[in-house]
This record gives C-alpha cells, sequence and structure tokens, in this order.
C-alpha cells in the first residue's frame, strides 16, 4: 500500500490521484515517489501515443479495404503489357481501367495491377496485426501498473522495455519522444 499525501484546496504539483490500494498521509511524497510518479506519467504516455498509432494504422487499413470494395470489381486488376506499343492496360473483368502511357509504362502497369491485387491482403494483415498489438500493449501496460507479483521492479522494467520495442516501427511518426528509443 503506498502513502499519498492528503488532496488540499489548491492544486500541488506532487499530488497524485488515489488508487485503491492508497491510504492518505500527511506526510509528502519522497523524491523516489515522486521520480516513480514521473517514470508512470512517461510509461502512460508511451501507452497512449502508442494506441494512438495503432488507431492511425487501422483507419488507414479500413480506408484501403473500402477503396478496394470500392474499385472497380473489387480491384481484381490485371496488367497487359503492351508490348512494342507505347501504352500498357490495366483490365477488371474485360474492361479498361486505366491506360498507362509513360516511358515506364511496362512497369508502371505491372505495379500498379501487383499493388492493388495485394492491397487486400495487407490491409487485412494491417488490421490483424493492429488488434494483436492493441492486446500486448494492453497487458503490457496492465504489468506495467500491476507491478508484477514476484518482483515488483523487475516486471516495470521488462513491461517498460516491451512498450519501447512495440513504439519502434513508429519512431519516424510525430509525437515519438527519444526517450522511448532503445539504448
Amino acid at each position: 500500500m503506498r502513502d499519498v499525501p492528503k488532496p488540499l484546496d489548491s492544486f500541488e504539483s506532487n499530488w497524485r490521484w488515489p488508487t485503491p490500494d492508497v491510504r492518505y498521509t500527511d506526510e509528502p511524497l519522497t523524491a523516489a515517489q515522486m521520480r516513480a510518479a514521473r517514470e508512470d506519467d512517461d510509461v502512460d504516455d508511451l501507452v497512449t501515443w502508442l494506441r494512438e498509432q495503432l488507431d492511425l494504422d487501422r483507419r488507414h487499413a479500413e480506408k484501403d479495404l473500402w477503396i478496394l470494395d470500392h474499385a472497380t470489381d473489387g480491384g481484381s486488376w490485371r496488367a497487359f503489357i503492351g508490348s512494342g506499343v507505347a501504352f500498357s492496360d490495366i483490365k477488371a473483368d474485360g474492361s479498361l481501367v486505366v491506360r498507362v502511357e509513360t516511358e515506364g509504362h511496362e512497369a508502371d502497369a505491372a505495379a500498379i495491377a501487383r499493388f492493388v491485387k495485394m492491397g487486400r491482403r495487407r490491409a487485412e494483415q494491417a488490421l490483424a496485426e493492429v488488434e494483436a498489438k492493441r492486446a500486448r500493449i494492453d497487458l503490457l501496460a496492465g504489468a506495467w501498473a500491476a507491478g508484477g507479483h514476484y518482483d515488483a521492479e523487475v516486471s516495470r522494467v521488462v513491461s517498460e522495455r516491451l512498450l519501447k520495442l512495440e513504439a519502434q516501427p513508429y519512431a519516424s511518426r510525430p509525437g515519438f519522444r527519444d526517450e522511448w528509443r532503445l539504448t
């Protein structure tokens, strides 16, 4: 059970909302307690930011699936590479969807058809990965908050490191903090 100072009429920067296993005390927080509170805030920020990234990934994948669902023939496109002509065609269900007339039309047409065809599988896989990551993050955030049963400090260190591992693929996105990098 942790000791937390009683709330005062005015806001004090070292007061934190109590959890159920907290009893009130008139004693101020120690430096170690304040440092632990800051670490909790850092991990809470990381968990919140990671969940935002997963929401963004989910929205992108859902958008891709919507596009494919509304594309001609559900995005089942085939490239018809022009040989000896200045164009290539992309067709769906025998109908022309796009005529590619660029200098590199052969590669362009093949790329379009290939990436559109793979789009559904990638979007569905992305949705599955988002849900798996969300479950791992929830588990790790719970372990961080609980502190573990036999060795609280080891559990918190491992949980924090695993949360940082989950954040690494998003390191180039806005909001990523240097302290979340693996060292």
